[in-house]
């Protein structure tokens, strides 16, 4: 099995334990449904990371499986949902990331990588509301590396002496 048949479960996991989808769920093994709730509801257990990992596996991966699945149909072994289902889901994540984890996004406790990661379901929505939440994010993020940048040359100076 490639890679892309190892994460089918997992997002046809989490899309299906927000939007109650009963096409989604009948596609599930037992006992699967509830993991989205659990990363993006237990702060205190996930924590952003959570999030981020919800965002990339239904935007991100989703993606690349939709690719890999129209050049291979006759290999594909289990479908996931269609990806504005799964954008849909991604974007409210993505909307409680901001919402809950300013905090972190803002100070750089989130990494950049996943930060860009957090807010590409509102790029991908490509309404002008979103598309100028992810400009002042990047400009935010920009501003913030250029001050720890600063920082950094200082210090090396510094050290350098």
């Amino acid at each position: 099995a490639d890679i892309s048949d190892k994460f089918r479960s997992t997002i046809l996991s989490l899309s299906s334990s927000i939007n109650g989808d009963d096409d989604v769920n009948n596609m599930l093994p037992l006992n699967e449904g509830k993991q989205l709730q659990g990363w993006t509801e237990n702060v205190e257990m996930f924590g952003w990371q959570g999030k981020v990992a919800a965002i990339i596996a239904l935007d991100q991966m989703s993606r690349h499986i939709h690719r890999h699945d129209k050049n291979h149909q006759d290999e594909c072994i289990q479908g996931i949902p269609k990806q504005h289902q799964l954008d849909s889901i991604a974007y409210d994540v993505s909307i409680k990331l901001q919402n809950q984890h300013h905090k972190e996004l803002s100070t750089g406790i989130i990494p950049l990588p996943m930060r860009i990661f957090g807010i590409m379901p509102l790029r991908h929505a490509s309404t002008v509301q979103d598309l100028d939440i992810v400009q002042q994010d990047v400009e935010s993020a920009s501003a913030l590396h250029d001050e720890m940048d600063r920082m950094i040359r200082r210090f090396r100076k510094a050290t350098n002496r």
